[in-house]
């Protein structure tokens, strides 16, 4: 775009590269990004003006500024995090003030008689009138839905990634959901509820989300963007990969959410190959077909924080948590109750799990691992190779069994178990930690142990060794 051919206001080659720099990094930012498209050539002599203002400043007058724009009221379609970054240098705090005036507005839009939910997203997406809908604007819309409604999805409207019932989210949007529910009609042609474009930015909050049905991933939504789902309840939806399912370009942070009876082949509650963050929630009642009831982080990097994993259950691997090739954190939370062949409460397979102050109880497998299996070489990382799997801060892995091998863990890889608590395990062999290279029994690997800070490793049960067994 040429910024400088409809006006006169001239600018030196020290502005034009700060609005380019400050430009390009708020690209980050769907809504901004959005914004500069449509409407950089009106912004940008604005910006001109205000960025000579805040150079004339003086260090300490520009320094409160600064701070005054980071926590400024008028942008909160910004994340904080965003604004933050900005306002502390002169172009962006530029940038800023542009914004504050007026042109990052958001609107609210009340779902209602006229305007149905897909009227009310593809007003926001658009930032026109659609039925009787308030137009959206181009900062972070709010649609607002009445309390305890029920809205039911009985035709396909969108078809990327796979069917979905209501339009695709192309813009950043706040679902203020009022305890309503969003469902597909039994009736109804098979497909998930909602998908969040590589361009989309959602956030769900107090909304139950039921009954999707995709062949492809993500029963009840699928995320290529951003997504943020808060106090939320996510039950009997089907999928070839999760309930909630996140692509590689996807980052997803779900908060005090409840998952519970989900099916899918991979990950009953939750599929993840980007970013997923769960926190304060969960997950119970679900099934795999293959791998992961509960969770399943495949290439990707996945936390788990507070939450509690209880009574998921997997055909093959990892009754609560699978993860293969990708990074895994549970940092603290319970994990009882939870059924797979290999893995019955955690299964990873050649990438690397951390496990801290946790307790993993009364999960079984039939193969090894009623705790956890933990297959493979050492695990990548930003920083390079880790260890496979740590379990470490008084971690305490008690009461669960395994048919064969390893009813506290079965190991067959690098493993280092640090300050944790393995008792009142039982298995056939390796009734506490059963470790096993792995061409014995057919499988591509080798083990590694390392013991620190005297763990405690006693009151197991096995036919043979009752807390270690190597084979």
């Amino acid at each position: 775009m040429d910024y400088f051919r409809s006006y006169t206001l001239s600018a030196d080659v020290s502005v034009v590269a700060a609005w380019e720099s400050e430009t390009a990094r708020a690209r980050e930012i769907p809504s901004l990004a959005r914004l500069i498209a449509e409407r950089g050539a009106e912004l940008y002599p604005e910006f001109v003006k205000r960025y000579a203002e805040v150079r004339a400043l003086s260090r300490s007058a520009r320094r409160a500024l600064q701070r005054r724009l980071a926590a400024s009221r008028d942008l909160t379609a910004i994340p904080a995090e965003w604004r933050r970054r900005l306002a502390y240098s002169i172009a962006g705090a530029a940038l800023l003030l542009v914004l504050s005036d007026g042109p990052l507005k958001a609107a609210t839009i009340n779902v209602g008689p006229g305007c149905t939910l897909r009227d009310a997203i593809l007003s926001a997406n658009r930032d026109t009138q659609y039925g009787s809908c308030t137009p959206g604007a181009s900062g972070l819309d709010t649609i607002v839905i009445p309390a305890k409604s029920k809205i039911v999805l009985t035709n396909i409207l969108s078809i990327d990634y796979g069917s979905a019932g209501l339009p695709t989210v192309t813009s950043p949007i706040t679902v203020t959901g009022n305890f309503a529910s969003i469902s597909r009609s039994k009736k109804g042609p098979a497909m998930r509820l909602i998908t969040v474009a590589g361009n989309g930015d959602l956030t769900l909050n107090n909304l139950t989300l039921s009954a999707g049905y995709s062949y492809y991933g993500g029963g009840a939504i699928y995320n290529a963007g951003i997504l943020e789902v808060n106090n939320c309840i996510i039950s009997g939806n089907a999928a070839y990969s999760g309930a909630v399912a996140t692509s590689g370009t996807g980052t997803t942070t779900i908060s005090g959410t409840t998952f519970t009876k989900n099916v899918a082949y991979n990950g009953g509650a939750v599929y993840n190959q980007g970013q997923t963050d769960i926190l304060d929630s969960t997950v119970t009642g679900n099934r795999a077909f293959s791998v992961g009831g509960g969770l399943y982080n495949y290439n990707g990097s996945m936390s788990v924080q507070n939450s509690t994993l209880s009574k998921n259950s997997a055909n093959d691997a990892g009754g609560a948590i699978a993860n293969y090739n990708g990074a895994v954190s549970v940092d603290p939370t319970i994990i009882t109750g939870n059924k797979a062949a290999l893995g019955g409460g955690i299964a990873n397979a050649y990438g690397y799990v951390y496990v801290s102050d946790s307790t993993i109880s009364k999960n079984s497998a039939i193969i090894g691992g009623g705790g956890i299996a933990n297959i493979g070489g050492n695990g990548s990382a930003p920083n390079g190779p880790l260890p496979t799997l740590i379990v470490t801060n008084s971690t305490v892995i008690t009461g669960n069994k395994s048919s064969t091998l390893g009813g506290g863990i079965f190991n067959c890889g690098r493993f280092i178990l640090d300050d944790s608590t393995i008792s009142g395990n039982s298995a056939k062999a390796g009734g506490g930690i059963a470790n096993v290279h792995g061409y014995k029994i057919g499988l591509s690997c080798f083990f590694n142990t390392d013991y620190e800070n005297n763990p405690t490793i006693a009151g197991n049960k096995a036919k043979v060794g009752a807390d270690y067994f190597e084979y």
